[in-house]
């Protein structure tokens, strides 16, 4: 199967109705909120959607975001490489949709605005949950980073003295 470019925008509803799936790619250059903290933004991210309606009758979109970043080390400032990968699924409610006791949303979906023309903005919809998927501090594995030999310093050996308990002149008395 060729891997075509994912569309910007996707009617889920109208997709849904047709079991449609998508396997494409985005350029992560076009991603730039996610591109703004790496090193590079060369590469692919790897896209696969698929939309349908479920036993409820609400209409889904899930899917798989796959991308190899660059990015630094915040423990030894050197560059590193993070595989990202994020599974999804959502369902498209209206602008304004407010869950509530008789009308509760299903756990296992996410709610995802449409817009004026009942389009789901697909490329921010993966930006964000490749944003979700970073690392909170990117750092190497612990024996591949750089700063796990670094020390800083000699360190003395501390020399432990006995001191003297002071409980001890209550013992003399108590013998006495």
């Amino acid at each position: 199967m060729q891997k075509l470019k994912i569309p910007v925008t996707l009617d889920v509803r109208k997709a849904a109705t047709h079991d449609t799936q998508y396997e494409g790619y985005m350029m992560l250059k076009t991603l730039k909120r996610l591109t703004d903290g790496l090193t590079s933004d060369e590469g692919d991210v790897d896209v696969q959607l698929q939309t349908g309606i479920d036993e409820q009758g609400l209409a889904f979109l899930k899917g798989q975001a796959q991308v190899t970043i660059s990015t630094v080390c915040q423990r030894c400032n050197e560059n590193m490489t993070i595989d990202l990968q994020s599974d999804f699924a959502y369902s498209p409610v209206k602008v304004g949709f407010e869950e509530d006791e008789e009308n509760p949303f299903p756990e296992h979906y996410e709610a995802v605005e449409i817009n004026e023309f009942g389009e789901v903005a697909l490329r921010e919809l993966i930006e964000d949950e490749l944003i979700l998927s970073l690392p909170l501090i990117p750092k190497h594995d612990g024996q591949q980073c750089v700063a796990q030999d670094l020390s800083f310093g000699e360190i003395e050996e501390e020399i432990v003295e006995e001191k003297p308990n002071p409980f001890a002149v209550l013992q003399q008395l108590k013998r006495n």
